[in-house]
């Protein structure tokens, strides 16, 4: 069996290696030598670069411009990074915090001005849109110091050892996560592969200098790598003026190991373990890739489905141009007449020209029989019609690449009503709105890939560091050191997001039209389910979710999401409480209290009267004894008067018949 039939033929000597690695860099280079081809001529086209014969031909560069278009839809702004929870349960504090903790430290990396993750989101963006491939990597960078040894402690009297020596270390000084962009055209993969899950290694090429050689790999191995990468530039390229290395940086999916190479060295330079532990093993996302199918996966320029056209509108505007020209006034005349050529030279006003042997000139037909006139009336016509053919091959352009009048900002012809505008602009942006997609897809796995190195990797220090943890709500402070805890063990439990929304150029009027109408819609609801919450309190959490299934749909709800979780989980706990006696009606309530208002009323009057009545029986009461007192004096008193009346006139005693003395 031949040794390109098996790759297990290949030994592990650094030599063995770096044979089986050459033979892979080649075979994938050649699986994708039509792609560089083609991804040249399109970053040519783009810069409007020229050679031989091309530089006569008169360009309308439209695919620049759909190109810059296009760049500021998909990126607009600088990304905010979202990390959430997967689920959201309002008691779960610690998970809370962590993700405050994830989404402070990479928004606030993000806003730093050696960050590179801006930078190589765009520069990425802009080769998916032209050779139609792009692609970034995370890298950890790791800065240690040297920690002198502790000697032991002994004890003065007896000598024993009170503390052990702590040998010599190194600790951490410095730790980050740079992303690196990755020229399209210096990465390579196996060849044969039909989709990004069936890569098998992937690699890309840095370039280094002597002293950069010296320095990672040593200076016996470092003064003895060819620096061949300035030979290689092609004439159309500025090269260096300093020689340097091509080193490939391959990561072996297989083995789990990376290795370094030179092409152009005999051996194997460096390999090492997977350094970073990466649930994908690869350093880098999914790339963004153009016109790819699954037969085999192998990107292909946008640029090269409307190529044709493209030239077909530049030779029609070379053609246009040249007519142009064409058009002016020129024709013959008779040479004894000089004097009509004075008819067009310079500007004249009411001059007369004297022409000799009038009348014979006069026979002749005057200035229309002297002079025979360039005709104009075909060139004028065969520019008409170039222009309409032109305009026809634009539009078809237009077609295949999505892009209608409407998202060109062109006016439309009189009579085309706004129904069709909107019609016309929602099927043009159908493309665009999956790129963008796309495009925060891609700046989400990148992060989702550094904060995977940041909870493998990072300690927690300086996690609390570059979060700003310290400055955080005195409630949370106490959860912090769980939280980091639980994002260095459990970091799949978050999800970190760049939404689209927070990356692309968005249309601040169709998202107040699109807010404005989901709200009216929200409105509706709430009001036509109201009865039935009333009724059965216990569907008000269903009732919410299928609210926030509305609000789900809509671009940039994120922070209307939460607050429909607080809504729903309130609901919920209200909904589990123990179930209470249900209140009288309203209206028989209402009925009732009037009725008791006025039986208290009849009552306070019924005690009223019987309290006044009381009184009078009272005061009616006393009268009588009062006048039985009264009749009782009076009838002692009078008793007392007949008595003295009667003492007044009763004779004197007597004894024994005679007077007293």
């Amino acid at each position: 069996m031949a040794a390109e039939d098996n790759k297990s033929e290949f030994g592990d000597s650094p030599s063995e290696l770096h044979r089986r690695w050459k033979l892979e860099l080649d075979a994938s280079r050649k699986a994708l030598e039509d792609w560089h081809t083609q991804g040249d001529r399109a970053d040519k086209r783009y810069k409007d670069e020229r050679e031989g014969t091309d530089s006569a031909i008169r360009r309308r560069n439209l695919y620049a411009a759909n190109i810059q278009t296009q760049q500021a839809m998909l990126y607009g702004q600088t990304p905010q990074v979202s990390a959430s929870r997967r689920f959201a349960d309002a008691a779960d504090d610690v998970a809370r915090v962590g993700g405050v903790l994830m989404e402070r430290m990479m928004n606030s990396d993000i806003e730093r001005d050696s960050d590179t993750y801006a930078k190589a989101l765009q520069n990425s963006l802009e080769d998916w849109l032209i050779p139609g491939f792009g692609n970034a990597r995370v890298r950890y960078e790791l800065e240690q110091e040297d920690v002198p040894e502790t000697p032991a402690i002994l004890d003065e009297q007896t000598g024993e050892e009170r503390a052990p020596k702590v040998p010599a270390t190194k600790r951490k000084s410095y730790e980050d996560v740079d992303v690196d962009y990755i020229h399209w055209k210096d990465q390579l993969w196996n060849a044969g592969a039909r989709t990004h899950a069936e890569w098998r290694w992937w690699g890309h090429k840095a370039l280094m200098s002597r002293e950069q050689l010296i320095e990672r790999f040593g200076d016996e191995v470092g003064k003895l790598i060819p620096l061949d990468e300035k030979k290689k530039r092609t004439e159309g390229e500025k090269a260096d003026p300093w020689g340097q290395a091509g080193i490939w940086e391959i990561w072996d999916k297989d083995t789990k190991k990376v290795y370094w190479l030179s092409e152009n060295y005999p051996s194997i330079l460096d390999q090492k373990e997977d350094p970073l532990g990466l649930e994908g093993f690869f350093p880098c996302p999914e790339p963004m890739i153009s016109g790819n199918t699954t037969a085999a996966y192998i990107p292909k320029p946008d640029f090269e489905l409307c190529r044709d056209m493209y030239n077909q509108v530049d030779e029609l505007t070379t053609r246009i141009d040249l007519l142009v020209d064409a058009v002016r006034v020129a024709g013959v005349y008779d040479e004894a007449n000089e004097g009509l050529k004075e008819l067009l030279k310079g500007p004249r006003r009411n001059q007369l020209i004297p022409v000799k042997n009038w009348l014979s000139f006069s026979e002749k037909g005057g200035v229309r029989g002297a002079i025979d006139w360039l005709p104009l009336e075909q060139v004028v016509g065969a520019i008409s019609s170039l222009r309409e053919e032109r305009a026809e091959v634009t539009d078809a352009i237009y077609q295949i690449t999505g892009w209608s009048d409407i998202m060109r900002g062109q006016a439309t012809s009189a009579g085309v009503t706004a129904t069709e505008q909107s019609i016309k602009a929602g099927f043009g942006s159908v493309r665009i709105r999956r790129r963008q997609d796309e495009f925060a897809r891609f700046a989400t796995d990148i992060q989702r890939l550094k904060a995977e190195v940041i909870s493998k990797h990072f300690d927690p220090e300086t996690i609390i560091e570059r979060s700003n943890a310290q400055y955080m709500p005195q409630e949370d402070q106490q959860l912090i050191q769980p939280a980091i805890e639980l994002i260095k063990s459990k970091l799949s439990c978050y999800r970190i997001e760049v939404k689209p929304e927070a990356i692309n150029l968005s249309d601040f009027a169709a998202l107040k039209q699109e807010r404005t109408e989901v709200l009216g819609a929200i409105a509706n609801f709430f009001s036509a389910v109201a009865p039935l919450a009333a009724q059965s309190p216990s569907t008000v959490p269903d009732l919410l979710k299928m609210a926030q299934w509305v609000v789900a749909g809509m671009r940039g709800a994120a922070a209307m999401e939460g607050t429909f979780d607080h809504m729903i989980a309130a609901a919920q706990q209200a909904a589990s409480a123990p179930p209470q006696q249900p209140g009288p009606d309203p209206k028989i309530q209402g009925q009732l209290q009037l009725q008791a208002m006025k039986g208290q009323a009849d009552l306070a009057k019924v005690q009223a009267e019987t309290q006044s009545k009381a009184q009078l029986v009272q005061l009616e009461v006393q009268a009588d004894a009062q006048r039985e007192s009264n009749q009782r004096e009076q009838n002692v008193m009078e008793h007392a008067q007949k008595q003295q009346i009667s003492a007044a006139f009763k004779p004197p005693p007597t004894f024994n018949g005679g007077h007293l003395p």
